[in-house]
């Protein structure tokens, strides 16, 4: 991602700072996956149906959000740097700012997990 990072900002010369919100959702992605990876482990041996119920809950949640961030950041990124005569469609890319900015966040929120 820092390779991506370096790259938009030496071709459309968009700040840095502008573009951090790549390395976080990245980042968060990479924490997240390693989360999950345990969660499956520790539901197993949840014993009361209650508390399972909920975790299992939130691991669905987790795995949503997660899997929306890895789609955008794959799928959505290419699209969202469209340039029409050496100058970047800001509105596109503002709504993928928005999206990835809002499913970071979303995913931090499930695991509670701060930055």
């Amino acid at each position: 991602m820092e390779q991506n990072v370096a790259e938009l900002h030496q071709k459309l010369n968009l700040a840095r700072e502008e573009l951090y919100f790549l390395t976080e959702a990245a980042d968060t992605l990479q924490k997240i996956r390693k989360i999950l990876k345990w969660t499956y482990a520790y539901a197993y041996y949840i014993t009361d149906n209650k508390i399972k119920n909920l975790f299992e809950f939130n691991q669905k949640d987790l795995e949503k959000y997660c899997e929306e961030l890895s789609e955008a950041l794959e799928l959505h990124y290419p699209k969202s740097i469209q340039v029409n005569q050496g100058v970047l469609d800001l509105k596109i890319f503002q709504c993928f700012k928005d999206k990835v900015t809002t499913l970071n966040s979303k995913c931090l929120k499930v695991t509670f997990f701060k930055r």
